[in-house]
């Protein structure tokens, strides 16, 4: 699971190391609320372009 939040607010990693078995990878944008695409669209997109560029690898090294 690749998460993107805002440190607004708080995550619940114990919950998520319970129920996410494989594993959970959190990116956190400072300073945002609900509409990150709106308040910080550059941080967003790189959070996004990060995560896809880790998940490329993963599938790559499985071929």
């Amino acid at each position: 699971m690749y998460l993107v939040n805002s440190d607004y607010a708080f995550t619940d990693t114990m919950a998520l190391k319970k129920h996410c078995r494989k594993g959970f990878h959190i990116s956190y944008i400072n300073d945002i609320g609900h509409y990150p695409m709106l308040e910080a669209p550059t941080e967003l997109n790189n959070a996004l372009d990060n995560y896809l560029t880790q998940i490329e690898k993963q599938v790559k090294s499985k071929e």
